[in-house]
């Protein structure tokens, strides 16, 4: 009978295994990563959470969630967050310890500030024509775009009209006129920065 029962109890009892995987994670400097899996197994099951081999205590900035769904949620990723993070999860069959692990990273990428691949050339427009400014920018979209002529701002009217598609931005100066002779600039900006390119028009005939 003593042994029916022994025999019963390590049938009864199931080590554990991940049945959704853990997956690596790319996240934005001070926003929220969440690390995911489900485990199942024989309860309970104890959960730990590494970082670099370093084992993550529930804090204000790490959430751990135990049991079958078990989680990891961190607050306000910086770069000192980068790093392999692994999951154990282990229970008891008799004297023995049941456990997997799963390795993730995380890898933060910092929003860039606006900057020229391209500027206006300078403009020599003729009197009754149309003449086009173009500058093309990088870093982190969406961008914001600005046009100036002699520092006072553009409005979208008929004289001007103004296109920015996606790292690209135009402005088109209709029917030319002397007083559309000048310096225009343009400023592009997004959450980080900005940044302003300039150049000239001049008209002849």
């Amino acid at each position: 009978q003593s042994d029916k029962n022994v025999i019963h109890r390590f049938c009864s009892h199931v080590p554990p295994c991940f049945v959704e995987e853990l997956s690596s994670l790319e996240v934005l400097k001070g926003s929220t990563a969440v690390f995911a899996c489900k485990v199942a197994g024989s309860r309970p099951l104890n959960v730990t959470w590494f970082r670099d081999r370093k084992p993550i205590k529930s804090s204000q900035k790490h959430t751990i969630v135990d049991g079958e769904n078990t989680g990891l949620r961190i607050q306000d990723c910086q770069m000192e967050d980068v790093g392999t993070y692994r999951c154990v999860v282990a229970n008891e069959v008799g004297s023995c310890a049941g456990f997997a692990a799963m390795n993730v990273t995380i890898f933060i990428f910092c929003e860039q500030s606006p900057s020229f691949t391209k500027t206006p050339s300078p403009v020599e427009g003729i009197k009754g024509k149309d003449a086009s400014l173009q500058c093309e920018m990088y870093g982190t979209a969406p961008f914001q775009v600005n046009w100036y002529k002699d520092r006072r701002p553009l409005k979208e009217s008929r004289k001007y009209k103004m296109v920015s598609v996606g790292s690209s931005a135009t402005l088109h100066v209709m029917k030319l006129e002397l007083d559309d002779a000048g310096v225009y600039e343009c400023m592009v900006s997004n959450n980080v920065g900005s940044e302003t390119c300039r150049t000239t028009m001049t008209l002849k005939g």
